[in-house]
């Protein structure tokens, strides 16, 4: 209260603009009554909760970046906006603290800042008032926005409307909170010196302990703040509003115009005279009148623009490339659609129809226990129609995905499909009332139908089509049976519809931007149109004459009307015909103007998308849930799989059991999975028996995407005759095994089990499908040997235990384990490996106990991903079929913010929402409670929006209410604040700024990849020293030298007892040192000799790894034989053997680094070579048919960090699989859209054709096979083998290092450890040297 004083006193309070008059006649009296009461009292919490003391820690996320946290703190405190103080102060009993969050702060580019955003995490405070205890935080639309600027077009033909985006500096943070509400607004901070910047010692400090941060202002966070800004934001935004241009003459009589966004003000204003720029200096003189002069933020105004980047759609391209968005995958991360989400809402603005279509997402951002989503469901538990509304819910939301990935394919059509006409935004009716527009004005059509004949017509453009019944047949067959209709009769709603569709199907392509107003008899086909599904059967309305009359007329009659009305009449059989084809081909769509781009890319997608649907399982065997989890609940689907998993039956006794329940049974194919130990061939048997064909596939879980690994083999019976391979080929297999680290949370300390002995393993397989063993343990002295498997790889599958009828340990090294103890594996953490839920872990074992839960559910179970891909397999052998579209009807929301506004300050008026006393009894005071009420009365009080300009008038009135009483300004209030040349403002946080300057710049001399390590080197020793009981991790340079050398002495022997390796232990001494030089510490490590003596000894005695081998001429080219068959196959082998072949080619001959042309620990967009850097040309000159030479140009290499960019030519060698040009040729034969200027010559040039990047360990298996082939040994050659292969072999070639250096762009001597002399050159070096004519000179 003291500091309110004060401010007051001192004339410091911002919003003391406020109490001028003259706002009285700018903005509504209730509306500027409460801007005073907040200017007098400032803002309520309205909080009617216990008050007492409440601690907290910030979030993780701020925890590991403490030091941007005090950064974003000590701008509050340099402004006073923040009150500090020890966490244990006496005064502080009822305080609610709440913990502090960083969030990622985006730029204008859509890119990260350096620097985040610091929130509070109000949950509990929030959880005591609630939001409509404050104002309404209603926002304008971007049709608001549209309609302004099609007005003023019209209005002013030919004068260009321009655009403004004015922000406020610190919005929230400009509203001082009630003095006795701010213990509701504190956070707790640990006190950390060391990360606050330079200042003064800490050591009088020490021992103080945690901090209580106290915020005097409105914060990020506070479910109130948006409200209380709405009122101030929308009070700019009035004042504004009801101004206008003195010099009427220059510069318009109309009133200034613009919409306020959350902190955001677009104007919108005409380029008349000087009227844009009196226009901004009013808004900035509202801004500083009501917020105060620090408010308007000249940095922004200065950068920020309006666009839709193209890295925001390249960002929801990357994002639906992952697999959790393909169609049937139910394994969705909350957390990835969440981000969905919110890049398509983006998108939704500019595409239009694409908000409606969120809808399907929203039904799924419930989500279940953190992992996967689920659907919110209205049917109820257990019933027929619940299990059919989830799986139209996934359908939707598979359609969803496939609809923002075909939007985003296609780079050449951003500008369309992300763009377009501004008119687009508004609905229909607003399109139609818009001046001006008789050119472009609505399409008339209507349509009719008769069980025999349907028709159509289009006024506008003068057309018709009369078709009979039997035309349509095998679409109507479609309709009907879905219909569930007998005899394959038209009913007339289907037949107008269809009617519609079909003529559309036709002349389409003539209606493109154009609004088209559809005049039907049946409301039926109205609701079909507008809302994409009907909620009656049928039901006549009007009389439709001329449509009715074509279909009742007779042919030669309906011709004769057609002459006579001035009709040209179309043959619309073949459009029908073309959206069968492409219905039956990429599902329910019409493409019938599309360009063929659209069909291809609706193909691939097509192809890549699986259709999951079981039947039942076979009652006599166990249930398989991994199996039924992808059925959906389909009872009666169109192909019916069977599947089923057994364990090991050598007898074949459980195959006898599924194929007699096959038998019985009427399906389209059946899969059946188990381990080797069957009797296969009794399946292959009955298979022949019955006329069917039966095809095994033996795989590795990994290899379908599973983090549990064991040997299974797939039977597949069907009634078509299908080779092995073919079936092989469906089932895509992966060469990276997913890392089961990935998928398991932190470790508890319940987890660990103590060893007796443990010992590193050495020699183990370097197969990478199966787990990685890295030690073996002991757990107890006479007991066996159990593997101990790394985090990095998979694990295997587990396996029942019979003494304690669970299942057996599984052991894996984690780090943060405690000294002599492993990571034991719990059943919980099996079935998360496994792919499934936790709820439905904690379901099954509520049901059959833990134990059980472990055998069936763990050890005996099928994995989701393993399921997930056999029915996959299957789904394509039968080639299922249909698709269906989800979607309702237009939301139209026509915001009366203003409105909403002045209702609410109504009632505040009359006393509704008084300010909470602070209640500090446990428990909380009766009589202060309230309860929110709603109303339901219209909201619309007098003016509301947009002013009513009408041609000729100069009436101040408002648009869709009644006139405003003495709104207009007097011209001497306007001319008083419109100062066309201000005053310098100067900047008055120069000393924040210098600090943000200085942090920037001290960790911009490193790489960003040697940053990462630094900082994570550094984390370490930092938790090293807490464990030690030191005060800071910072060594003391004034202290004795001999003292801080043992403390990091130390510290290396832990690390070396750890078994961490030289190098990794030679960083952390570097880290710790660099982290001390930035700190202003100076180099600790100056007088620690004792230190590199350790190090040096470590680096003399370690074991030094074999030498890298360089890739061969000879390896390359029998790569090329074995990608020689798959290269002349087709469909996606075909691609990818030439891609791979393109790869490695091109990477030996340019001498490319891992991370230019493969996902080495991420894709890096800034370095890896896309098509657009190819260039296949002969003497210069691009050269489709037989290029002669190939030039690569590389953006940013490693050596130059500033990309500056090279290029490099290669010419053909003529020598066959060893040529470069040729590879790069065959490879833009079968993905011409890569190279050039193609829809993907944006993205990475080595791609699967499924879509993922070439990764750098599946190069390094090549590689490896070959060396194995030609019998090198296989564990020294790795990816860089290919850049040290084609080192060698120029240097080989030319004898000149120079050329190799600059081929190659390296900057230094480092290629000498890369180049190998070959045995030619060495044996003429021998012959010279021995016939030398040598003689010894002395004196």
């Amino acid at each position: 209260m003291a500091l309110w004083v004060a401010r007051e006193q001192l004339g410091r309070n911002n919003l003391q603009g406020a109490d001028s008059e003259e706002l009285t006649k700018l903005l509504h009296p209730d509306h500027l009554a409460y801007l005073r009461d907040i200017r007098a009292q400032g803002v309520p919490a309205r909080y009617q909760g216990q008050r007492e003391r409440v601690t907290t820690r910030p979030h993780p996320r701020a925890r590991a970046d403490m030091g941007q946290v005090y950064v974003q703190l000590m701008k509050d405190i340099a402004k006073h906006r923040v009150l500090v103080a020890s966490a244990s102060h006496s005064a502080l009993k009822h305080t609610v603290s709440s913990p502090f969050e960083l969030v990622p702060k985006m730029l204008p580019n859509r890119s990260l800042s350096t620097e985040a955003r610091l929130v509070h995490d109000q949950r509990q405070v929030n959880g005591g008032t609630h939001k409509d205890l404050h104002p309404p935080a209603a926002q304008p639309t971007h049709e608001q926005v549209a309609r302004r600027i099609l007005w003023l077009k019209a209005r002013y033909p030919g004068i260009k409307v321009v655009l403004a985006k004015k922000d406020v500096a610190g919005a929230f943070r400009l509203l001082w909170v009630d003095p006795r509400d701010v213990e509701l607004f504190a956070g707790d901070v640990p006190w950390r010196p060391e990360l606050m910047g330079p200042g003064g010692s800490a050591a009088k400090f020490q021992g103080l302990g945690d901090l209580t941060v106290i915020y005097l202002v409105s914060s990020f966070g506070f479910s109130g703040s948006p409200g209380e800004w709405t009122a101030w934001g929308r009070a700019t935004e009035e004042v504004h509003r009801n101004l206008r241009p003195i010099d009427s003459r220059r510069d318009g009589e109309l009133h200034f115009c613009g919409k306020i966004l959350v902190d955001d003000m677009v104007l919108v204003e005409p380029v008349m005279g000087l009227r844009p720029w009196v226009s901004s200096e009013v808004y900035e003189w509202a801004v500083t009148q009501l917020l105060g002069e620090k408010a308007i933020n000249k940095l922004k105004d200065a950068e920020e623009g309006m666009s839709l980047p193209e890295a925001r759609i390249l960002k929801g391209a990357y994002l639906l490339a992952q697999p959790c968005f393909n169609y049937g995958d139910k394994n969705l991360p909350l957390k990835e659609l969440q981000r969905f989400r919110g890049i398509a809402n983006g998108w939704s603005t500019v595409v239009t129809g694409l908000k409606n279509e969120l809808r399907s997402a929203d039904v799924f951002l419930g989500g279940v226990g953190g992992a996967a989503v689920q659907p919110k469901l209205a049917q109820p538990e257990g019933s027929e129609a619940r299990v059919d509304e989830e799986e139209r819910s996934w359908e939707a939301l598979w359609e969803l995905f496939e609809d923002c990935r075909w939007l985003c394919a296609r780079s050449e059509t951003w500008a369309t499909k992300f763009g377009g006409d501004i008119r687009e935004l508004l609905p229909p009716l607003d399109r139609l009332a818009l001046p001006g527009q008789q050119g472009e004005g609505p399409i008339f059509v209507s349509s009719d139908a008769t069980p025999e004949v349907v028709a159509a017509i289009d006024w506008t453009n003068g057309l018709a089509c009369r078709e009979d019944v039997e035309t349509l047949k095998p679409w109507i067959r479609q309709v009907t049976e879905a219909e569930g209709q007998e005899g394959g009769k038209l009913a007339i709603h289907l037949g107008e519809m269809l009617s519609f569709v079909a003529f559309a199907c036709k002349v389409g392509h003539l209606w493109e931007g154009r609004v088209v107003v559809y005049a039907g008899d049946n409301k039926v086909v109205y609701f079909w149109i507008t809302g994409r599904k009907s909620g009656v059967r049928a039901g006549r309305t009007f009389h439709n004459e001329d449509a009715d009359a074509l279909t009742r007329l007779e042919e030669k009659q309906a011709d004769e009307l057609m002459v006579k009305k001035g009709w040209d009449k179309l043959d619309i059989k073949e459009s029908i015909h073309q959206a069968l084809e492409d219905t039956e081909r990429f599902g329910l769509c019409f493409l019938s103007w599309a360009d063929q781009e659209d069909r291809y890319e609706l193909m691939r997608l097509r192809e890549l998308r699986v259709f999951r649907t079981v039947l039942r399982q076979p009652a006599e065997l166990r249930e398989v849930e991994d199996f039924e989890y992808f059925t959906g609940g389909a009872r009666d689907p169109e192909h019916k799989v069977i599947a089923a998993t057994i364990g090991p039956d050598p007898k074949g006794r459980r195959v006898a059991e599924f194929t007699a329940y096959l038998d019985s049974e009427v399906f389209d194919i059946a899969v059946l999975e188990g381990p080797t130990e069957v009797r296969w061939a009794r399946l292959e048997q009955w298979a022949k028996s019955v006329g069917w064909s039966c095809v095994f596939q033996e795989f590795l879980t990994s290899q379908l995407g599973e983090a549990m690994v064991r040997r299974r083999v797939a039977g597949f019976v069907f009634p078509t005759e299908k080779s092995s391979e073919a079936v092989e080929f469906l089932m895509v297999k992966s060469v990276t095994p997913p890392a089961m680290g990935s998928y398991l949370k932190k470790l508890k300390e319940g987890n660990c089990v103590q060893t007796e002995r443990y010992e590193a393993a050495i020699n183990v397989g370097q197969e990478v499908m199966l787990p990685v063993v890295t030690a073996h343990a002991w757990i107890r002295q006479d007991g066996e040997r159990q593997n101990v498997y790394s985090l990095s790889g998979p694990c295997r599958w587990p396996l029942t235990d019979s003494l304690e009828k669970g299942m057996q340990r599984i052991l894996v090294q984690d780090k943060t384990a405690p000294v002599g103890k492993v990571r034991s594996l719990t059943g919980e953490e099996v079935w998360v490996l496994q792919g499934r839920r936790l709820d439905e872990w904690r379901n099954l074992v509520e049901l059959i106990g833990e134990k059980e839960a472990e055998k069936e559910g763990c050890c005996r179970a099928t994995g989701r991903r393993t399921a997930l891909s056999l029915i996959s397999t299957a789904a394509e052998i039968v080639k299922e079929g249909k698709e269906s579209k989800a979607g309702m009807c237009l939301d139209k929301e026509d915001y009366k913010s203003l409105g909403i506004l002045l209702q609410w300050l109504r009632r505040w008026r009359r006393g509704d929402f008084r300010r909470a006393l602070p209640d500090r009894k446990a428990g909380g005071r009766d009589d202060q409670m309230r309860s929110v009420w709603f109303w339901g009365e219209e909201l619309w009080l007098g003016a509301l929006e947009d002013d009513e300009m009408t041609f000729g008038s100069s009436e101040d009135r408002k648009c869709g209410g009644r006139r405003r009483k003495e709104v207009r300004p007097v011209e001497e209030t306007g001319a008083r604040f419109i100062d066309l040349n201000p005053d310098f403002n100067p900047d008055m946080e120069i000393q924040a700024q210098v600090e943000e300057w200085l942090e920037a710049h001290l960790v911009g001399d490193k790489a960003a990849s040697t940053q990462k390590a630094y900082a994570t080197a550094w984390g370490k020793w930092c938790d090293w020293s807490r464990r030690q009981g030191w005060l800071t991790p910072f060594l003391d340079h004034n202290g004795d030298p001999i003292h801080n050398e043992n403390k990091v002495l130390g510290y290396l022997g832990y690390l070396g007892w750890l078994g961490t390796s030289v190098a990794t232990m030679k960083q952390a001494v570097f880290a710790i040192k660099d982290a001390h030089k930035r700190a202003g510490h100076g180099d600790t490590t100056v007088k620690m000799h004792r230190l590199w003596i350790v190090l040096n000894s470590l680096e003399k005695n370690s074991v030094k790894k074999p030498r890298r081998l360089g890739v061969t001429v000879q390896m390359i080219k029998w790569l090329g034989k074995q990608m020689a068959s798959g290269a002349d196959a087709m469909g996606e082998l075909k691609v990818d053997c030439r891609m791979v072949h393109a790869a490695v080619v091109t990477a030996w001959f340019f001498m490319l680094r891992a991370r230019e042309f493969s996902d080495s620990s991420g894709v890096d967009q800034e370095m890896i070579v896309r098509g657009q850097d190819v260039s296949l040309t002969t003497r210069g000159q691009p050269d489709e048919n037989d290029p002669q030479e190939v030039t690569l140009q590389f953006r940013k290499t490693k050596a130059d960090q500033e990309a500056f960019g090279t290029c490099k030519t290669m010419l053909r060698t003529e020598v066959e699989f060893v040529c470069v040009v040729t590879a790069l040729h065959r490879l833009r034969e079968v993905a011409p859209r890569r190279f050039g200027r193609g829809p993907e010559s944006h993205m990475p040039l080595f791609r699967w054709a499924s879509g993922p990047v070439l990764k750098r360990l599946e190069v390094q298996n090549l590689l490896q096979r070959a060396a194995r082939a030609l019998g090198l040994p296989a564990e020294r050659f790795q990816s860089h083998s290919l850049r040290i292969g084609g080192a060698s072999a120029l240097y080989q070639a030319t004898g000149e290092i120079e050329v190799v250096k600059r081929t190659g762009r390296w900057t230094s001597s480092a290629v000498q450890r890369y180049l190998h002399d070959s045995g030619d050159v060495l044996s003429g070096l021998a012959r010279k040297m021995a016939n030398v004519d040598q003689h010894v000179h002395y004196t």
